[in-house]
C-alpha cells in the first residue's frame, strides 16, 4: 500500500513540475529546448534553469513526460556515442590494428621501386636524410624516374600488418572500458 501511494505521490510532483516548466518556459518566451552535450551527458540547461535544478535525470523524466502527454514535440537532432557500460559521452577513438589489435598504427604512403620491383611504405625506404630501397639498397635521388606513389595503408607498428581499414576502437574515459560498434 505505502509503494502504491509513494509511486501517486511521485506521480502527483512530476506532473506539478510539468506545469512548473512549461509555464516558466511560456513566461520566459522559450519556443526550443536544445540539449547540450557535458562530460555528465546530455543536458537541458534552460530546463534545468526553469526548474531551478541540475538533476538531469529528473529533467529528462518532466520532458518525456511532456512530450509523451502532447505539450512538447522531441526532434532528431545528433546521436552521441556513449559507453554501454556507464553511459558516459566522454569516449575517445582510436584505430587499431584488425590482426593484433595494437593502436600503435601509422598511416603511410606505399612506394615502388621500378627498377628491382620493391614495394613498402615510405618509412622502408627511409634511411637517415635519403631514400633507400630496402631490397636492392639503391639511394633513390629522382623520385619520378626510380619510384614512384602507388597507394596507402595503415601499418602496424607492433606486427608491421599492412591494412586499408583499421579497427575503430572507443575508450570510455570514465570507466576505462574499451569498446567497438558491435
Amino acid at each position: 500500500m505505502e509503494q502504491t501511494q509513494e509511486k501517486r505521490y511521485r506521480d502527483v510532483q512530476i506532473e506539478d513540475l510539468e506545469r512548473e516548466l512549461l509555464v516558466k518556459l511560456i513566461k520566459r518566451g522559450v519556443l526550443e529546448i536544445k540539449p547540450r552535450l557535458s562530460v555528465g551527458g546530455v543536458r537541458y540547461t534552460e530546463a534545468e534553469k526553469a526548474l531551478e535544478t541540475d538533476d538531469s535525470t529528473q529533467v529528462r523524466d518532466v520532458l518525456r513526460n511532456l512530450e509523451r502527454k502532447g505539450a512538447l514535440v522531441a526532434q532528431f537532432l545528433d546521436r552521441v556515442l556513449t559507453c554501454p557500460e556507464c553511459g558516459s559521452p566522454e569516449v575517445f577513438s582510436k584505430y587499431a590494428c584488425p590482426k593484433c589489435k595494437s593502436i600503435n598504427v601509422e598511416f603511410t604512403e606505399l612506394l615502388e621501386h621500378m627498377k628491382c620491383g620493391y614495394m613498402g611504405s615510405k618509412d622502408d625506404f627511409l634511411k637517415d636524410l635519403s631514400m633507400v630501397c630496402p631490397r636492392c639498397q639503391t639511394e633513390l635521388v629522382d623520385d619520378a624516374l626510380q619510384y614512384r606513389r602507388v597507394g596507402d595503408c595503415y601499418k602496424c607498428e607492433k606486427c608491421g600488418h599492412c591494412f586499408d581499414t583499421p579497427e575503430v576502437i572507443h575508450i570510455c574515459q570514465q570507466c576505462k572500458r574499451s569498446f567497438t560498434h558491435r
